[in-house]
């Protein structure tokens, strides 16, 4: 009786929780988790002590961090949603990004102990590719007044596309373009603004060096230069006329070119041997020889009887008319000029086979 007492209650601690305790109770004094009290005479009534503990959750925030990185040209969103789960708690926000930047404090305290997941709504553009990459997309709060930052990159890719040119050879006289180097250029170009040009080489039959990197949508015309060869009949095609469009979900185009190449026809008009020599036989041919005249005088008739007169016979004694020579004269010329024609027809095929 009269004596002074405390009564303090031990800390008690529980993972993820805070601990607390309040004493209450008359004749006591309490300071902290620390009661007390005089110890009353026997015929007082006893002192009874209350104590109430209390635990408290503890709790932990997050944030949600945007970057985007986008080549020039590209227009990217400028703001982006996310949905989130912790425990059973889950909800939505969006992300305000300026100069690439931005960020959104989740307004939810999340219990110590609680694994939150963290996802982005469909941030696509047309006509570009995009990788995300995460910062603690998936975590657990793991102590109170715990801040975790979850960042989300959104990294933004021009589509791009290709072609490449496959040189096809056909024809009877294909085998002389074998070793021939074609050359072709092209030029692209996106909304009337160029975006490549080019020239590319193929010998023979065979594939070009690809073409890369073209941007999405570009419209590119292609067109091979003059690959005639001599002694040959030239023919070219090209897939769609030259003219293709780059997609960027077809990384290549493949284009097609192809090149006839046929012997000429046959000429009928082949002169059995060379008609050169006979060039300076052409007068000959052309003017006949006269028979020389004579410079002898005729002899002199001896004087007969005079006898009676016949009726004279103009057929018997009509002279050539000088058509007669002029038609020869003529035929030899034609004959002239089809040789002539002939030697040169002969020279030039002789020409076209040797190249």
């Amino acid at each position: 009786m009269g004596s002074e007492c405390e009564v303090t209650e031990s800390e008690v601690h529980h993972a993820g929780s805070e601990w607390s305790v309040e004493l209450s109770g008359e004749d006591i004094s309490v300071t902290g988790a620390t009661a007390k009290f005089t110890v009353p005479s026997e015929n007082e009534p006893a002192i009874l002590i209350k104590a109430r503990n209390t635990f408290t959750q503890e709790k932990g925030i997050f944030v949600i961090s945007k970057v985007v990185e986008a080549e020039e040209g590209l227009a990217v969103p400028k703001d982006f949603k996310f949905a989130w789960t912790c425990g059973n708690l889950s909800g939505e926000s969006t992300v305000s990004v300026v100069n690439g930047r931005g960020s959104v404090v989740i307004p939810k305290d999340i219990a110590v102990g609680t694994e939150c997941v963290v996802s982005e709504k469909d941030a696509s553009i047309p006509g570009a590719s995009l990788i995300t990459t995460w910062e603690n997309q998936r975590f657990t709060i793991d102590k109170k007044d715990q801040v975790v930052i979850v960042t989300a990159t959104n990294t933004y890719k021009a589509n791009t596309g290709g072609f490449i040119i496959r040189k096809q050879l056909v024809g009877s006289a294909a085998d002389k373009a074998k070793d021939k180097v074609f050359m072709f250029d092209y030029v692209c170009t996106k909304q009337d603004k160029e975006t490549a040009r080019g020239t590319l080489n193929i010998k023979g039959e065979g594939s070009s060096d690809p073409v890369t990197g073209l941007a999405d949508g570009s419209e590119c015309a292609i067109t091979e230069r003059d690959a005639r060869i001599d002694g040959t009949n030239w023919k070219h095609t090209i897939s769609n006329d030259g003219k293709i469009s780059i997609v960027g979900g077809n990384p290549e185009v493949t284009v097609f070119a192809v090149n006839g190449y046929e012997k000429p026809p046959f000429s009928p008009l082949v002169p059995l041997i060379p008609l050169i020599p006979l060039i300076p036989l052409l007068p000959l041919v052309i003017t006949p020889i006269a028979p020389p005249s004579s410079s002898v005088a005729p002899p002199q008739a001896e004087p007969k009887a005079p006898e009676v007169q016949q009726p004279e016979q103009k057929q018997a004694n009509k002279p050539r008319t000088p058509l007669a020579k002029t038609g020869a004269s003529v035929m030899g010329l034609a004959f002239a000029s089809a040789l002539l024609i002939a030697g040169g027809v002969f020279v030039l095929r002789r020409g076209k086979k040797k190249s």
